[in-house]
């Protein structure tokens, strides 16, 4: 074996060249990694801040209660598959029987977000039971939250919040 077959090609390259440019190869990784870091640090929209946090907190128990009196109306709620831009939100009692609401409110969240997308203060009916949710923005992948506060015509007032993944 010669002393040329023995050589590498990372011996190819003279060595006042070879040693710098692995400095300037290691510190150039280093400086595209930190800058990806920074990208994906601030690409989710900056800080979530809790809005009334406080006053939510406060109000914890009258929460439960009203969620208690909602399980005991014996309502089965549950979502339809999602076009591109609403869902429809199914109500039936505990009998079976569809629920006919008479107003309410839906609200629209996504779980990574402390903002909620949006509330929707009118109910539209989609059929016996069936009311339709407008998806603000659109259809996109992940968690959806759906909190439900509504009454039906006989005032019995009914809240529930709702998760699903698309």
């Amino acid at each position: 074996m010669t002393q040329n077959e023995s050589r590498s090609i990372f011996d190819a390259v003279p060595a006042h060249i070879r040693y710098p440019g692995m400095v300037v190869l290691f510190l150039g990784g280093t400086i595209l990694a930190q800058v990806s870091l920074v990208r994906a640090a601030i690409s989710d929209g900056g800080a979530q801040i809790e809005e009334n946090y406080y006053d939510r907190a406060v109000a914890w128990d009258e929460q439960q209660e009203a969620l208690r009196a909602s399980d005991a109306l014996g309502w089965k709620v549950s979502l339809s598959q999602p076009t591109s831009t609403s869902v429809d939100v199914i109500f039936k009692d505990k009998h079976g029987a569809p629920v006919i609401l008479k107003d309410g409110e839906f609200t629209v969240r996504r779980p990574h977000l402390s903002q909620p997308l949006g509330t929707q203060n009118s109910i539209k009916a989609a059929g016996h039971g069936t009311y339709t949710i407008d998806l603000p923005g659109g259809l996109r992948d992940g968690l959806w939250d759906f909190d439900l506060h509504v009454r039906d015509t006989r005032g019995n007032a009914f809240q529930k919040t709702l998760r699903a993944s698309w």
